[in-house]
């Protein structure tokens, strides 16, 4: 798919909801060969065969590709358009104890636990993390300036992060380095990115799947995003002003965060640093 302007994380979990849509109709609709071929009956077939299994949330995010890709290859139909977008529910990963984030990054191997460091100690989102890169940092690891994959095209919003101590430990000297930071999870697409996280949470012993009312599926009461509700709990405990706490992990305007962080770039990087070493 057309997926120019895109950030590279973006651009690997458009890629891989694409394939999955080729490998339906291979398997469900073989004699549509063309884009012209998938009808709105193809569509609904497709996005009722997927909600058996899919998340509202993943299901619209599929949608939302799909027309973009008809829309920019000029079709006469789009099949996604009459598609309803289904509500979302929510479903927060629990926030984690420093003993059980201490266990998740002291356990994990190579690019694996640096994916897991950064999300403890910035907030960022699994993809975001897999992602960020060395121009990223200042030339001296003291901060991160990332713009997140889900605001790339909807605000722009960029967020500047301090980099805590026991992360620049595990980063090493990052000065004249170029390119991913973690290249080989980088060329990972999203689902299999995740299925390689939540076999590393499974295996530090962390609770079954709950069922939740509105998920077709047991849904796992701890993931990756559990770093980043454990970043905003710790951040909050220690008592950081929730403004600050919304300008790092981007629920700001862009104009208001970056405003705000270099406003009180010292005292951002003092709560940061007061979060824990978890035996870093």
């Amino acid at each position: 798919p057309e997926n120019v302007g895109q950030s590279d994380a973006m651009r690997t979990q458009d890629g891989s909801r694409w394939r999955l849509l080729m490998r339906w109709i291979g398997q469900n609709e073989p004699r549509a060969r063309t884009m012209g071929d998938v009808t709105e009956a193809v569509a609904v077939a497709f996005f009722a065969d997927q909600r058996t299994h899919t998340s509202p949330k993943t299901l619209n995010d599929y949608v939302r590709v799909y027309r973009r890709v008809w829309r920019l290859n000029g079709c006469a139909e789009n099949p996604w358009m009459k598609i309803r977008r289904l509500k979302r529910i929510s479903h927060l990963r629990r926030a984690l104890s420093d003993e059980e984030v201490a266990r998740l990054i002291g356990t994990a191997r190579g690019e694996l636990r640096v994916m897991f460091a950064v999300g403890a100690y910035t907030g960022l989102r699994m993809s975001d993390c897999a992602h960020v890169r060395w121009e990223d940092f200042d030339r001296t690891l003291q901060t991160v300036m990332v713009t997140p994959s889900k605001t790339r095209h909807s605000t722009g919003r960029a967020v500047a992060i301090p980099v805590h101590p026991s992360l620049r430990k595990i980063l090493g000297a990052g000065d004249g380095r170029t390119g991913y930071v973690m290249p080989e999870l980088a060329r990972v697409d999203e689902h299999r990115l995740s299925r390689i996280v939540m076999r590393h949470i499974r295996d530090c012993g962390f609770e079954e799947p709950v069922a939740v009312e509105g998920f077709r599926h047991r849904v796992p009461v701890v993931g990756f995003h559990s770093l980043r509700s454990t970043f905003i709990t710790n951040m909050a405990n220690i008592g950081a002003p929730m403004a600050m706490v919304q300008a790092i992990v981007g629920h700001m305007t862009p104009e208001m965060s970056l405003h705000y962080y270099r406003a009180n770039a010292e005292a951002a990087r003092a709560r940061i640093e007061a979060l824990p070493g978890y035996g870093i």
